[in-house]
This record gives C-alpha cells, structure tokens and sequence, in this order.
C-alpha cells in the first residue's frame, strides 16, 4: 500500500505540473496560435487528455468507496469487471464480514493503540479530556494552552471523528495518567473529584476542627 500510494503521488504532481503548463500555453496567444497551426499535436494531446479523464471516472468510484463502504458503493467496482448477481452477492458478503472485523478492531483498542495515539496528540488529547471529564470549554482551553480558540475547538472536533472505542479507549488510559500530566502542563485544570461543593467542604472543616 505504501509503494501504491507513492505511485499516486508521483501521479498527480506530474498530472498537476503538465497540466498547469498546459494551460500556461494555452492562454498565451502567442504560444496558443504556435499549438492550433500545429493541428496533429494539439489533437493527439487532447486525445491522451480524454483518456486521463476517462480514468478520472474509475478514481470517484474508489472515493466513493473510501468515504464510504457499503453495498452500495462497491456495486460500480465490481461491475467494471462484468455483472452478475451471484458474484456481487459473494463480494457484498465478504464485505460484510470486512467491516464487522474493522469495527470490532477499534470497538476494544488494546491499550498500545490508545497510547500510541496519544502520544502523537499529547496536548490536544489532554484538552479533549479535561473538556470531558472536567467540562471545560473551548474557549477555556484556548486560555490554557495559549492557542486560537479555533484549534482549540478543532481538537474537540478531531477526537469526536475517531472511532467509538477507540474514544472510550483513550480516555480510560488517561483517566490513569491524566492527573499527573495535568498538574504539570495545566495548573487547576485537574478533574473534579466526586463529592466536591458544600458537603465535601464542611466535611473537611469538621476533620480539621477534630484534629485541632
């Protein structure tokens, strides 16, 4: 997959380079009248030009696909080889079966996985908790991490994109590292224990009138 996906991306800079040069000479006139007394190139250039668009068709089925699996979407890929409603049938099953397995991966994400992630997004990972756990806001978050609100927000919005467990994953590793990490970077924004307010306040008052 990775030697694929820099296929692709060697692709579309020569796809982006060429055509932009393309364009360059087109919108010259001096250039462009040099290409239309040309006629054979020019027309060979826009047959090769149908061809890549051709191919630009078979692209938005595999984003489609990408954005979104399902039945539905792997209908046109599988087509493109012939259609028959007993192979469709087959490969819309094994689907199926592909994606419950992806899901049940991230449903229970072992804990390597969250720390990994984690890791990767420390600070806006320990945002995100505190504005679960804590209820801090954006626009308290930005205050304490000396950023835009928009990025503060931002991360919110990231960590609501992930996948379910591997949310509830994150946060159950935090909720045991958390407290540390917080009263290093973000002073008073610690999670609020159960039993704080009034009561927990004359509780402590009795014990330390006792102790005197």
């Amino acid at each position: 997959m990775l030697e694929l996906k820099q296929q692709f991306l060697r692709c579309h800079n020569f796809l982006a380079e060429s055509t932009y040069r393309l364009v360059e000479l087109l919108g010259e006139a001096e250039t462009r009248g040099y290409l239309l007394e040309d006629s054979l190139t020019i027309v060979d250039t826009a047959y090769w030009l149908q061809a890549i668009d051709w191919q630009s068709k078979f692209l938005s089925m595999v984003l489609n696909f990408t954005k979104d699996p399902s039945r539905k979407s792997l209908r046109p890929l599988i087509e493109l080889y012939g259609r028959g409603r007993e192979r469709m049938k087959v490969e819309a099953e094994m689907l199926e079966r592909q994606l419950k397995h992806r899901l049940a991966t991230f449903e229970q994400p072992d804990d390597e996985m969250a720390r990994k992630v984690i890791m990767k997004n420390e600070q806006r990972i320990l945002a995100v908790y505190l504005h679960v756990r804590s209820g801090y806001r954006g626009i308290d978050l930005a205050r304490f991490f000396k950023v835009p609100k928009t990025t503060a927000y931002g991360w919110l919005d990231w960590f609501k994109m992930l996948p379910e467990g591997l949310q509830a994953g994150i946060l159950a590793f935090m909720d045991s590292q958390a407290p540390i990490m917080a009263a290093c970077q973000v002073p008073n924004a610690m999670p609020k224990p159960a039993g704080t307010g009034a009561a927990s306040t004359g509780a402590s008052q009795a014990a330390a009138q006792k102790s005197a």
